[in-house]
This record gives C-alpha cells, structure tokens and sequence, in this order.
C-alpha cells in the first residue's frame, strides 16, 4: 500500500466561536462543507449540510455578537434553527460517502486552508470517527499561499480570483469551493515551473 493518501477530503466548518487554548469542545460546528477529490484534484463527490442549533451553540454565540452578524447575514444561523441534523449524523454521511468510494483509513488525508490548526482539531473533538479514518499528515492550501508570499516578489496565485477576508461568504461549500479552486491554481503555476524537468 502506498505510503501516501490516493484521495482528499477538502473540508471547511462554519462554527460560532474559537478555541480557548486547546480546548475545542466549546467550538460546536455549525455547518460542514465537503469535497472529496482524488490526488490529481479531480472532484470525485461532495457533501454539505447544516448542524441543528443547540442550546449549548446558541450561547455561545450570544457571547460572541462578530460572528452572530457574519451568520446571520450569511443566513446559516436561520439554516441552523431550522436544521434537525447532530454533528454525528453528518459525520455518518461523511464516512458513507468514503465507504461508498470503496475507501479504507490510510487513503484519504484532510485538506482545506488553515485545516492543521483548526479544523482537524474541531474534527477530532466532534467528529472522533471520521478523524480516524484520516490520515495523520493535511494538505493544507494556506500554507502555499504563505510560503509563496514570503518567497516571492508577488503573488503567484490572483488573490482577487479567491475570497479572503471580508470577501468570503462563511458558507462552508463556498468557501471549500474557493480552497479546492486555489489549490488547483497552485497545481498548475508548479506544472509549469516543473515541466522541462
């Protein structure tokens, strides 16, 4: 068996708070945008839905007005009062969605922006199965961007084709849309910087 994953599982979560420290059961997940690709980048299947408001999320956001405005404009708050899906329900329609890619724990690594530090932890914390079925290692687009910025003259990649800060609609599908669309931008500046090797 290959030492590398074969598949990528490019994953974004809307979620109402941070972390304190490293603590992330206080960091409930409001919504799961998903896209599962093979390594090429080649869009293989996709999944998004919305966790149903809880009392325990519905307090934190009350702590939390920022993020409140930024859901409520987006609509995910009313999608999420209106949801009736558990955070293990999505993760059962995430490990179906492997299963029935005939995919096994080992093949399939987490990718995204910023996925190392936040989203894999959140994964881990709320969804324990599908954290295990990943490989330990991410693919992480964000730290292209960085890493090119700081090594570069200029930007590589057109930030303006991506959305990044106040841009970003805080959907997860969108915003996975943008990380896999950013990641396939970078796919082709360094097939053509390595293509007469």
């Amino acid at each position: 068996m290959s030492s590398y994953a074969t598949h990528l599982l490019w994953i974004d979560l809307e979620t109402p708070s941070l972390p304190n420290g490293n603590d992330y059961s206080r960091v409930p997940i409001l919504e799961v945008g998903a896209i599962l690709t093979d390594i090429s980048l080649n869009k293989i299947d996709g999944y998004t839905e919305v966790v149903g408001m809880t009392k325990h999320t519905a307090d934190i956001l009350q702590s939390n007005p920022f993020v409140v405005d930024m859901h409520k404009k987006s609509g995910l708050i009313k999608d999420s009062i209106d949801s009736s899906f558990t955070c293990e329900q999505i993760e059962g329609d995430l490990l179906s969605m492997l299963s029935d890619h005939n995919l096994k724990k080992g093949s399939v690594a987490l990718a995204g922006s910023g996925v190392a530090s936040f989203d894999y932890p959140v994964i881990k914390e709320h969804m324990p199965r599908l954290a295990d079925m990943l490989e330990y290692y991410v693919y992480d687009v964000g730290i292209f961007r960085r890493l090119f910025k700081a090594v570069s003259p200029r930007d590589v990649i057109n930030p303006s084709d991506h959305k990044y800060g106040n841009k970003k609609v805080h959907r997860a599908m969108a915003d996975i849309e943008d990380h896999l669309g950013e990641a396939k931008d970078y796919q082709k500046a360094l097939g053509i910087l390595i293509a007469p090797y």
